[in-house]
């Protein structure tokens, strides 16, 4: 993770037809599984643009052994598994990055079970640095395409379609290449062209 920390953080969420969140009870401790990010697929727009993740994006986190945990709208007092402690599992395939989190046998972690089970919550979320990206300013709107990514939390969003929009205009603001500076003003260069009438 290292230096790529240093950039801005940024979360996005897709709904539950995207995420196919669902409980497992079956042997063992209950699980929430579900796709915190997908792969090759364009988000809504994000505030002038739109994005798509490459697949392996998360690689080099994963193999890192990013510290993540799974939280209920990014809120860190609402922990329910973390990478760290073995009750988060986040792993890569050829879809996105399933996110499998036992949460504690607790009324809290039962309650977050039958939220999503009932469909009170159906959605999900991640916050995320960015590594590598590219942009295709040609389009409209623009594309930026992110090849590489820190994360350091994962989500049940109870809002799950909303963007996060001012970060999302800053990071397009940032990334939009810069007018090259002109050497003179429009009006020298007038003022040049009366010269040689």
């Amino acid at each position: 993770i290292g230096a790529t920390m240093k950039a801005r953080p940024e979360k996005r969420s897709i709904a539950v037809e995207v995420a196919e969140m669902r409980v497992d009870r079956a042997g063992g401790d209950p699980t929430i599984v579900g796709y915190a990010c997908v792969f090759n697929a364009f988000s809504v727009d994000l505030g002038g643009f739109i994005e798509t993740w490459e697949p392996g994006a998360f690689r080099a986190a994963l193999a890192a052994q990013a510290d993540v945990r799974y939280l209920v709208n990014h809120d860190p007092s609402l922990i329910l598994g973390r990478t760290l402690a073995g009750t988060l599992s986040l792993i890569e395939d050829e879809r996105g990055l399933l996110a499998t989190c036992r949460p504690p046998a607790t009324a809290i972690g039962e309650h977050y079970l039958s939220a999503v089970e009932r469909r009170d919550i159906t959605g999900m979320s991640f916050r995320f640095y960015v590594a590598k990206e590219t942009w295709d300013f040609n389009a409209n709107p623009p594309q930026r395409r992110v090849i590489e990514a820190d994360i350091d939390d994962v989500c049940l969003a109870t809002y799950p379609a909303y963007p996060d929009s001012s970060a999302a205009v800053r990071t397009l603001r940032a990334a939009r290449p810069k007018p090259s500076p002109r050497s003179d003003s429009l009006r020298e260069r007038y003022q040049r062209l009366l010269e040689t009438v």
